[in-house]
């Protein structure tokens, strides 16, 4: 498995260890994948604010910009996610303004977590599925910092937690179009980063395929050491985001 057979889907999800260079890994694939070509955003979850520092920008929000040709980059946020959510399904602007704020919201995602994950994932959803006027994709790839390994498998498992709460309506559609994302092994492929043992000395080579996360989403997973990929070896200093972590 090459870098370049990863960046062929449409989603990838990149999760590790805490600490040990999971956002760097998908910052790097992020440019390796727009110095192809590709049309990329890169999406940070959980406000962990760690994107702004490796590309030297100001701090991303809700709004995509481009941080590197052919690279944009953003924050996705459960209000945010929420208040577009409600003005997609009930079109009701200053309604979803005051429900966001209110404890009815809290009361919602205190009673079933797997909400919040939902609102996260169904924004991603969306900007994976997005078209330009001429029919096109807006992006040909979306990268997803995700959560770390102790949180990523509960992450990929609420789209089907909440489609057994939900019952019918449109919070059940919203979490089915994301269960059958995660589970389009052609669309979506989890990417775990790992440290390499510190006993002797391994070259640094591509990912490779390891056992899946989850039976049910997504159905494939790479484990990958702590290198550059390949395409994107030879970046100019201004291109390749700085390693943290």
């Amino acid at each position: 498995m090459n870098t370049q057979s990863i960046l062929d889907h449409r989603l990838l999800l990149v999760t590790g260890k805490g600490g040990v260079g999971k956002s760097t890994t998908a910052a790097t694939l992020a440019v390796a994948a727009a110095r192809t070509g590709r049309r990329t955003c890169l999406v940070e979850v959980e406000e962990r604010h760690t994107m702004p520092v490796l590309f030297d920008t100001e701090q991303w929000d809700f709004t995509e910009r481009e941080v590197r040709p052919q690279l944009f980059g953003m924050a996705v946020d459960p209000e945010a996610s929420l208040q577009q959510y409600l003005e997609m399904f009930y079109g009701a602007k200053r309604l979803s303004k005051l429900v966001v704020h209110s404890t009815a919201v809290e009361f919602a995602t205190a009673t079933a977590p797997g909400i919040t994950d939902v609102l996260l994932i169904g924004k991603v959803k969306e900007i994976e599925r997005r078209r330009d006027a001429d029919g096109r994709f807006h992006y040909d790839l979306v990268i997803v910092d995700a959560p770390p390994t102790g949180r990523i498998i509960n992450f990929l498992r609420s789209p089907e937690a909440t489609i057994e709460l939900a019952g019918i309506g449109p919070v059940r559609q919203q979490a089915q179009s994301v269960a059958d994302m995660l589970t389009d092994p052609n669309r979506t492929r989890a990417i775990v980063h790992r440290v390499p043992s510190p006993v002797g000395t391994q070259p640094a080579g591509p990912p490779r395929p390891c056992g899946p996360i989850n039976g049910d989403a997504p159905s494939s997973s790479l484990s990958m050491v702590r290198s550059t990929p390949r395409s994107a070896r030879g970046c100019t200093a201004s291109e390749t985001p700085r390693r943290t972590g």
